[in-house]
């Protein structure tokens, strides 16, 4: 079901972006607008279910924004029959896209990974919430160093017999 509402939301964010962008700018029917935000939103989804987890978010948004630029140039150019400057649309829409892809993937982290995105866990000052036993520790920050009480190195008998030679 969370799967379903993650891409409700991608979907949403889509199809609103390229009908503004394709349908308000340059008058393209709704209908291609629809078709090609339903085929990106499916392959962008299923790149961010199995390869964003494994990546950074800064990452994954230049993989995005280069997915939408193509994508919609590539799909818009099979759908759109109307000449237009589809090139410009579509790096308008992947420029636009790529800023919502951003705070979707922060979505995505936090709902279907459970855990904070390398970029998040690098700001993360707040400590771990006692309360919460699956809350991990999320911070370079929140490591320790044990010290022992032996600050020196003991010298053997050997060692000493030489330095008192020398």
């Amino acid at each position: 079901m969370k799967y379903l509402v993650g891409l409700g939301i991608k979907f949403g964010m889509m199809l609103a972006v390229i009908w503004i962008v394709l349908g308000g700018f340059f008058e393209v029917a709704f209908s291609d607008v629809l078709a090609i935000s339903a085929i990106l939103t499916v392959v962008s989804f299923l790149g961010d279910v199995f390869i964003l987890p494994g990546i950074k978010n800064v990452t994954a948004a230049i993989a995005d924004f280069f997915l939408a630029w193509a994508g919609v140039w590539a799909i818009g150019s099979f759908f759109i029959e109307q000449q237009i400057a589809l090139g410009t649309a579509s790096f308008i829409a992947a420029l636009i896209l790529t800023v919502g892809e951003i705070f979707f993937h922060m979505y995505m982290r936090r709902h279907f990974f459970n855990s904070p995105s390398a970029d998040e866990e690098n700001q993360s000052t707040a400590p771990p919430d006692p309360e919460n036993d699956e809350q991990k520790r999320s911070s370079v920050r929140d490591m320790q160093t044990e010290y022992g009480e032996d600050m020196h190195a003991k010298l053997s008998a050997k060692d000493l017999k030489s330095k008192k030679q020398q």
